[in-house]
């Protein structure tokens, strides 16, 4: 069968995702299927690409299916055990290379690292130290892989713990980054299917209006920043951002502003820490 007939027998899923299946499957560039719509497929083939179809028409994630992501230009694995990354998270990884420009050896705490995306990425692009912590183990096995794919395993250390309480009293970071979980409970399930049926749950809902977490590890974040040191962190929308702005301020903060993602979302509290 040809490949251009295989992918003519499915109408429910979009032939961008069709492509990103048979590329996996076929170990093709998408670029070379889109040239050569006449490629012939075989029997192995045709099943492979079939089931893993049928399982997006359920829903599942693309990104669980073809077991990568990219995020900031770079390819990461993943699976059930942490988020998808998203394109809006990129904000705060542009964020942080503003911040840590001139700051050659920075030290780096990413709480909440998941895939660790975020950390892995300020530590391949940038002369940094990082330190990423998750409360799950087995985000942390995920991350462990993408560390070494990156090849920047001498620059990064994992640790299982909640929040920043892993970090040993007298730990000191130039910039602290966090993408806790900050779907208000209420949402859970208004949220789209293959998000809120496939994706791990305590990764994604943060109580009663998102901010539970965060509540917690704003006053951590204090004890643990450098003069001149930087939190941020990921929400969703100008109310949350403003109520997290509030919390910053109350914490001693001496400055907090926005940043939006590239829909125009307010996406990313950067709070500066002046005190001792």
């Amino acid at each position: 069968m040809l490949l251009r007939e295989l992918l003519a027998e499915e109408r429910d899923v979009p032939r961008i995702d069709l492509l990103a299946i048979a590329s996996h499957v076929l170990s093709l560039t998408k670029e070379r299927l889109l040239a050569e719509p006449a490629l012939a497929v075989d029997e192995a083939g045709r099943a492979a690409i079939r089931r893993l179809v049928a399982e997006r028409r359920m829903g599942r994630p693309l990104a669980y299916i073809t077991g990568f992501r990219e995020f900031f230009s770079e390819e990461f694995v993943v699976d059930e055990r942490v988020l998808v990354p998203r394109p809006e998270t990129e904000a705060m990884v542009e964020e942080a290379l503003v911040l840590l420009k001139g700051r050659p050896g920075a030290a780096i705490l990413d709480v909440g690292c998941g895939s660790g995306a975020i950390g892995l990425v300020l530590a391949l692009k940038a002369d940094v130290r990082v330190v990423s912590i998750d409360i799950a183990a087995d985000a942390l096995a995920v991350a462990r892989r993408n560390m070494e794919r990156l090849g920047v395993r001498e620059r990064v250390d994992l640790l299982c713990g909640d929040l920043a309480g892993a970090i040993r009293q007298g730990g000191r970071f130039d910039l602290i980054v966090a993408n806790l979980p900050y779907v208000p409970d209420a949402a859970w399930q208004g949220l789209m299917p293959d998000v809120r049926d496939f994706e791990p749950k305590p990764a994604l809902v943060g109580g009663e209006d998102g901010l539970d977490l965060y509540r917690r590890l704003v006053p951590e974040s204090v004890g643990l920043l450098r003069t001149g040191g930087f939190l941020l962190c990921e929400v969703d929308g100008r109310e949350q951002a403003q109520k997290l702005e509030t919390v910053c301020r109350k914490a001693g903060f001496s400055s907090v502003r926005l940043k939006k993602d590239f829909g125009g979302r307010e996406r990313v509290v950067a709070a500066s820490w002046t005190s001792s």
